[in-house]
């Protein structure tokens, strides 16, 4: 077998539900209508197991097969109803073959196992499959779904080992074509092409011999819904199993202090624990491909070795760290104008680090850097060639360095970012009516607060200056300390976690909502915002859903990995009013 997946009781799963939505969910309706008599003796509250398989034999490889398992209250009556209905086939012992009605003229093969009392019953789309598969689920365990409304999983070793031959042609034939589809016809570039390809295509084939389950479990509560994602690993020859291996064994505490020093109306957070080897393992094998690159196009020799040193040698996050990141929503959202720059406008990001090995964060030197390179004469000579034969019509984005010594103190650094999207925005709006787009402009500051070093990140350089003075002395009270329904984060197991909310997602309603209406060349209704959406629903988007990752041997099937994300009644409720009345003003 390949996947499982097991419903543990429907009716309870369907009663919890239907004190989530203001409608009646018509089950057992359908059942009547798909299975007619059969559905009357079929159990909800007892668990629901389907499975597929894979054949082995190649020469008989088609659709995987599959089969489905569920109770019946009563064997006797569940042989009547085949019986009358001319579906009742013979007997083998303790177990029926027989037919299950679908619709009118189709139906089912299954064998049901019990002469009296409870049956199980095992079906499939044909015999063969029914009998191939029958055995397996009859004496079906699944640990793992206890106390759960559904849980699936997938067996990735059980699929490669079946497919092995031809994943091993598909990598081969990646080895072999990939570097002939980026050669160019200068040497180093083509050679480092084929390193860079041979080292990924390598990495993806040790990634599938140490990724062994992918597996997923739903927890319907009446106050809330827990969804959790996770995988395991049964070696540790790919960069990312050694990675998650070295994340088991760290020694976890939750979120740290500095987490908690956000300001209270973030509209959402985040913290990771993380070690950035991997991707500088990753880094280190494209940097070569890009500096080859850049040598045939024309970038002088001193300016490639600018860039190879402000990647190779400019210090930015060295050893394991814990990042903090944090939300918020600028009080005077843009709804006008082009979708995209409305997204990106109207948010600011607040962000610190913590290294295990005590140092400071030395994010600031890789910004100056940054803005040091990217305005260098050769560089800017090299791209203004680059954009005029390309014929590239938008600007050639501006990086410069902001002076908010005065405001932030002496070593605070600031970086201006300046560029057009209208390419991308054309995506959002493809009637070519809407207003005259201007460029994205982002400051990036950084500056010691309150002892560490703090990042802020927005289109407004003001907010941002005000943002950080205020992070060195924000009240308690005014803190994520004092937010109700992020309890679950203080969880110690976790290596990573946060909470978002429908309101840090309004900038992304807005724009959804102006291009529907310029593609459907309806009028914009003034009204019609994010924002006063929100205002109209019953808790406006402001609870938390909260989301937390664990590593180690977690649960029955020893998953490495975890993310669970765990979305409160009252999101759900807000969740169903916004659709709702994104509906009714659609119409």
């Amino acid at each position: 077998m390949i996947a499982t997946v097991r419903l543990s009781n429907v009716a309870q799963s369907l009663k919890t539900l239907s004190g989530y939505v203001p409608f009646p969910l018509p089950l057992m309706d359908t059942l009547q209508q798909t299975l007619g008599d059969f559905s009357k003796v079929i159990q909800l509250s007892a668990p629901v197991d389907l499975v597929f398989a894979l054949e082995t034999d190649s020469g008989r490889r088609g659709a995987p097969p599959w089969a489905v398992s569920f109770q019946v209250s009563s064997a006797e009556e569940t042989r009547r109803i085949a019986k009358a209905q001319g579906l009742l086939r013979e007997n083998r012992g303790n177990q029926t073959l027989l037919g299950i009605s679908l619709g009118r003229s189709a139906s089912m093969p299954c064998i049901l196992s019990g002469n009296t009392g409870p049956g199980r019953m095992v079906c499939s789309e044909s015999e063969s499959h029914r009998d191939l598969l029958a055995p397996s689920l009859q004496s079906l365990s699944v640990p793992a779904a206890q106390g759960k409304d559904l849980y699936a999983e997938l067996s990735v070793a059980s699929i490669l080992s079946v497919y092995s031959t031809q994943w091993q042609q598909v990598l081969d034939a990646g080895t072999m074509m990939l570097p002939q589809r980026l050669a160019i016809g200068d040497p180093q570039f083509d050679r480092a092409a084929t390193d860079a390809i041979k080292a990924l295509v390598g990495e993806v084939s040790l990634l599938s011999k140490d990724l062994s389950l992918l597996a997923l479990d739903l927890a319907i509560r009446p106050d809330q819904v827990q969804l959790s994602l996770g995988y395991k690993m049964t070696g540790t020859q790919s960069a990312w199993a050694k990675t998650d291996a070295d994340a088991a064994a760290r020694k976890t505490s939750g979120p740290p202090p500095v987490f908690f020093t956000l300001p209270k109306d973030v509209v959402s957070a985040s913290y990771h624990t993380t070690d950035p080897k991997l991707g500088f393992q990753v880094m280190t094998t494209l940097l070569p491909l890009l500096d080859a690159f850049l040598q045939h196009d024309g970038l002088p020799e001193p300016d490639r070795v600018a860039v190879r040193e402000l990647f190779q040698k400019v210090p930015k996050w060295d050893g394991v760290m814990t990042t903090v990141l944090g939300e918020g929503a600028v009080s005077k959202p843009q709804t006008a104008g082009d979708p995209l720059m409305a997204m990106l406008s109207n948010h600011f990001y607040l962000a610190t680090s913590e290294r295990s090995d005590g140092k400071p964060d030395e994010s600031a030197a890789f910004v100056r850097g940054l803005a040091q390179v990217w305005n260098r004469p050769g560089l800017a000579a090299y791209l203004r060639k680059k954009w005029k034969t390309l014929g590239i019509k938008t600007p050639i984005p501006v990086l410069r360095a902001e002076n908010v010594a005065k405001p932030l103190g002496a070593q605070a650094t600031g970086l201006f970012l300046s560029m057009d999207l209208s390419g991308l925005s054309s995506q959002f709006d493809k009637s070519g009516k809407g207003t005259k787009r201007g460029p994205l402009n982002l400051y990036i500051l950084t500056a010691p607060v309150g002892g560490r070093t703090w990042s802020a990140v927005g289109g407004d350089k003001n907010l941002l200056i005000q943002m950080l003075q205020k992070q060195a002395s924000l009240p308690a009270a005014e803190t994520l300390a004092q937010r109700s329904g992020i309890a679950q984060l203080q969880d110690p197991n976790s290596q990573g976690g946060g909470f978002t909310t429908l309101a840090g997602w309004v900038g992304m309603l807005d724009s959804v909502l102006r291009a529907t209406e310029r593609r459907t060349g309806k009028p914009t209704e003034p009204e019609r915002t994010g924002a006063s959406l929100l205002s109209v629903i019953p808790h406006h988007g402001e609870v938390p859903l909260t989301y937390a990752t664990r590593a180690g041997s977690i649960g029955p099937q020893g998953l490495t990995r975890v993310m669970t994300l765990t979305v409160p009644q009252l999101v759900i409720e807000d969740l169903i009013a916004l659709t709702m009345n994104l509906a009714q003003k659609g119409k």
